[in-house]
């Protein structure tokens, strides 16, 4: 199912022509799904940071909106959240599932307030710079309850 929205809905998912082809470029020498998701992932680790400095200040109480998956993109760095915003468009825009995670256990055993994203059966996690991380307890979030969250995470910003 491919669903187009217009503006009037705020969404962390947004893509374009410019992030489609990209994600076309990264699969296409691919077959198997989970060798396309692999090379999003590697190229998302090659290409984008983790934004310390915008975590730093979300930390410390200031305002700071999460991006959406194409402020990240143009932007090169992320937090957790917004990199997997990210990973989900290329993934999807490849055909691929994909969902937004919530982490409340990392794979270490620490309670943690963190996110990653879905691929096939395997977690996917930028920001530990992990591909089929084992994260002890999560939630895998619809797209409805992934808007409202950043929706709520944007207005309390």
């Amino acid at each position: 199912m491919l669903l187009i929205t217009d503006e009037s809905i705020f969404c962390p998912f947004q893509i374009n022509a410019e992030l489609f082809s990209l994600s076309n470029s990264i699969t296409s020498n691919y077959i198997i799904d989970e060798y396309k998701h692999q090379a999003i992932f590697d190229w998302m680790a090659d290409n984008l940071k983790y934004d310390h400095e915008g975590q730093k200040r979300r930390d410390k109480g200031n305002q700071v909106n999460y991006k959406t998956s194409l402020e990240t993109f143009y932007s090169r760095a992320g937090n957790c959240a917004e990199l997997s915003f990210l990973y989900i468009v290329l993934a999807r825009a490849s055909l691929l599932e994909s969902n937004f995670v919530l982490v409340e256990e990392d794979c270490e055993g620490d309670e943690v307030n963190h996110a990653c994203a879905t691929a096939i059966n395997l977690l996917v996690d930028l920001a530990y710079q992990q591909y089929g991380i084992s994260h002890k307890k999560y939630r895998i979030l619809n797209d409805m309850e992934t808007s409202t969250i950043f929706n709520k995470f944007n207005q309390n910003s």
